[in-house]
């Protein structure tokens, strides 16, 4: 087996902001540990020039007091690249985007959103979305909405109903009251009929918890309703969970261990800034952060990275290795987030 290796992250271009946007999505599959390709990058270069892939240039991506497309994952889905990502600040919904080589995309649905803001004839905010493929036939949708972790489903990608029966509960914890991002998969060494695992990021300071499904609508909790605490750096809050996805499947375990990317804040007690890491696992509920340091770290001000990098998506296509992030601005006086790209070159 080989493996992807987290060891060296590095960016290329001029550390300038440029406003920009997001990306978001997914499929699911259960894969062997055995099909793990033979790739190990040594080093990755940012690409785009060090400036985002992906802008918020519609009126819905800049409602609520920011221009913002953010909450990202990118994938390989039937073998084409698309994005689904949120669009707006405060006022919130999901929007789809496509691309010939993962770089360079394009807006879909004439350039509105496919749920929430009016698309699919909903109006209510939508956020977080992640997208998983059920089978050839039908896509479901988990969004943040109304205060609960929502469930849709659609033929097309483009238009969608809720699923009529689903539940997704809070943790027992009653300081923890609102649902964050999270990572839906199948996964592949389920011994109960769990076979549905979903790693939820949920706060005020925001964890991440792990949840299990028979059939990815009714979920509980699992870990005794506890966050996973070993994934947090100093004290500080971690969120954003995501798996590697290799040419249109998701790989939560391969080289003998789960493997999560996701971004947390090294200073205890805070929720920002955040930076990203990668965490390695035996049995999804304690994990090593390794390295024992961050894979990106936020640039600061003058570029979009401001006080945040966060949200990872890492993903093989033929293989080459992508690494998505939301960089996020979270200041009084300027809010916003776009989308950049780190690719592997080793």
């Amino acid at each position: 087996k080989a493996t992807v290796s987290v060891l060296n992250w590095c960016r290329l271009g001029p550390p300038h902001h440029k406003p920009m946007a997001s990306v978001v999505l997914a499929a699911c599959a259960a894969v062997s540990a055995a099909e793990w390709p033979p790739l190990k990058p040594a080093s990755w270069a940012r690409a785009n020039g060090g400036f985002a892939v992906l802008n918020a240039t519609e009126d819905w991506e800049k409602r609520g007091g920011g221009a913002c497309v953010c909450e990202n994952v990118a994938m390989l889905d039937e073998g084409k690249w698309v994005m689904y990502y949120r669009g707006g600040w405060a006022v919130q919904a999901v929007g789809v985007a496509f691309s010939e080589n993962g770089v360079d995309w394009v807006k879909g649905n004439n350039k509105q959103p496919v749920l929430g803001g009016g698309g699919s004839g909903v109006t209510t905010n939508q956020a977080q979305p992640w997208v998983v493929r059920v089978d050839s036939t039908k896509l479901r949708m988990y969004t943040t909405g109304a205060g609960a972790t929502l469930i849709w489903q659609s033929a097309d990608g483009m238009k969608w109903m809720e699923e009529e029966d689903y539940s997704v509960p809070l943790p027992p914890d009653p300081k923890q009251t609102a649902f964050g991002n999270r990572h839906i998969f199948r996964d592949p060494n389920a011994t109960d009929a769990n076979v549905w695992k979903m790693y939820q990021e949920i706060g005020q300071f925001w964890e991440i918890y792990l949840l299990g499904s028979a059939d990815g609508l009714h979920w509980s909790y699992l870990n005794d309703g506890r966050p996973l605490k070993s994934l947090s750096v100093h004290g500080g809050s971690y969120s954003g969970p995501r798996v590697v996805q290799k040419d249109g499947a998701y790989y939560p375990w391969y080289e003998g261990a789960y493997h999560m990317f996701y971004h947390g804040t090294s200073t205890p007690g805070s929720v920002l800034p955040t930076d990203i890491f990668h965490a390695e696992s035996q049995d999804m509920i304690n994990w090593k952060v390794t390295p024992n340091a961050t894979l990106l770290t936020h640039r600061g001000p003058g570029t979009f990275e401001y006080d945040q990098v966060a949200g990872p998506v890492p993903v093989v296509v033929n293989g080459t290795a992508y690494l998505f992030y939301d960089g996020d601005e979270n200041t009084a006086a300027l809010s916003g987030a776009s989308i950049g790209l780190a690719m592997g070159t080793g």
